[in-house]
């Protein structure tokens, strides 16, 4: 069955994971004495391979696309096939990116005001972000682990949201102190990570039912494709 394990970031472990769609025993007595069990078992790895993959262009890009005004290339391997299944292990999973997503990524909108910035994350709903402003660095620097909290990798020449705090477990955290600290330094603003956007309460049992329909239809597509391959005259 298919089940999600929302606990689960980064690309360690999967959010949406496959196990075996059916048991084998059910499947050597109904193609066992046409096909031979390595012919089945890689026959059922493919097809949860490829139910895992087509739920992340089918189910949850379009999903995110939906209700939010993120741009394509930040959309870009946000989600893998991770563990991919083989014929001695069926076991195939989703994994999506957690890294949240730049303000910068959602263009719709986004506009510098005496207030701040706004812009629209979600479609339909503009946010002002009060004290950040739009800004171009004008080079390119990777601050070491541990310095400067809250900093990350700025690019160069392509414009950004800046606001003057740090990131903490609870979220941002302003300040109007302009002193030399970590904490007052001038940090690259990022909001809704893919997995967030994509797996929400309402999806989730989509994403479920997609992969099980999809798994069970392409293996049986598979197996059925090969018997008739064998049964073909030879010329």
């Amino acid at each position: 069955m298919a089940h999600l394990k929302p606990k689960y970031g980064g690309f360690e472990k999967a959010d949406i994971q496959l196990t075996p769609i059916f048991e084998w025993k059910e499947l050597k007595r109904i193609y066992g004495d046409k096909l031979s069990g390595s012919t089945i078992l890689t026959a059922t790895a493919g097809a949860m391979n490829r139910a895992c993959r087509d739920v992340i262009t089918k189910i949850l890009k379009p999903e995110i696309k939906r209700n939010f005004n993120v741009e394509n290339k930040y959309l870009a391997n946000f989600a893998r096939n991770i563990p991919r299944a083989r014929a001695n292990y069926l076991e195939s999973g989703v994994v999506i990116h957690r890294k949240p997503i730049p303000i910068m990524a959602f263009t719709q909108g986004l506009k510098q005001t005496k207030e701040g910035v706004e812009v629209q994350i979600r479609k339909g709903e503009t946010t002002t972000i009060m004290g950040a402003f739009l800004a171009t660095p004008g080079e390119t620097k990777k601050y070491k682990r541990g310095e400067r909290r809250g900093q990350i990798r700025i690019e160069k020449n392509i414009t950004q949201v800046f606001k003057r705090g740090y990131y903490a477990k609870r979220g941002f955290v302003p300040t109007t102190d302009r002193g030399g600290d970590n904490k007052s330094a001038l940090t690259r603003l990022h909001t809704i990570s893919p997995w967030a956007a994509g797996l929400s309460d309402v999806v989730a049992p989509q994403v479920n039912q997609y992969i099980l329909n999809e798994s069970c239809r392409g293996l049986i597509g598979q197996l059925d494709a090969k018997i008739k391959e064998i049964n073909l005259p030879k010329s």
